[in-house]
């Protein structure tokens, strides 16, 4: 059962029994996305709106061709979360070496949240994506060994790292990796892992 806690021009928050729900407006009202509009406000929106805003696109789950601009001007002027939330859109996104370079640039300029570009990575399937991928794989595997100190943060990063890497590559250590990560003393980190595992 899920109740309305609050809405918003952009979204409707619900409470369920396991947490909060959000729902886009421009998927369940069919709004249209004033894009113009956004961009011409965006030094007026606050940070959460901002956030709102990504949310709402990425909940449509397509990117059609009028949005673009707008999803362009997001990517190049959103905050590191606006980025990071509009990921999952990228896959989708018409100029696909764009999209990449983006997402490449991304995963190595930022040090945590990035769970969402290694999953468009993976969807993209692009085999240039290897090589950062296995670099921020190494350095973890370095900083971490045996990966009982990973925060839950820093476990689902790296499961999204593994899972990429394993779909680009069909390499076994990525795969058990994940299954040292489904002994992990967190009840969370070993929930993510289990779950990664019977999704391949």
């Amino acid at each position: 059962m899920k109740k309305l806690i609050r809405e918003t021009e952009w979204l409707r928050v619900y409470g369920t029994d396991l947490g909060q729900h959000y729902e886009s407006r421009l998927v369940s009202d069919k709004v249209s996305v004033p894009s113009e509009s956004v961009i011409q406000r965006w030094n007026s929106i606050t940070s959460e709106e901002r956030w709102e805003i990504a949310l709402a696109l990425q909940l449509r789950g397509t990117i059609e061709f009028t949005l673009v601009p707008l999803v362009d001007f997001l990517l190049e002027n959103g905050d590191s979360v606006v980025r990071s939330t509009l990921a999952p859109l990228l896959p989708m996104h018409p100029d696909k070496e764009t999209a990449l370079n983006f997402l490449i640039s991304q995963i190595r300029n930022e040090k945590s949240h990035r769970a969402n570009y290694f999953q468009a990575l993976a969807l993209i399937g692009d085999v240039r994506a290897v090589p950062p991928l296995t670099e921020i794989y190494e350095e973890v595997q370095q900083k971490y060994g045996r990966y009982e100190s990973m925060s839950i943060e820093e476990a689902s990063d790296f499961i999204a790292c593994c899972e990429a890497l394993w779909k680009l590559t069909s390499g076994d250590r990525f795969r058990l990796s994940v299954q040292r990560l489904a002994t992990h003393p967190n009840d969370t980190v070993r929930t993510m892992a289990s779950l990664s595992l019977r999704s391949d």
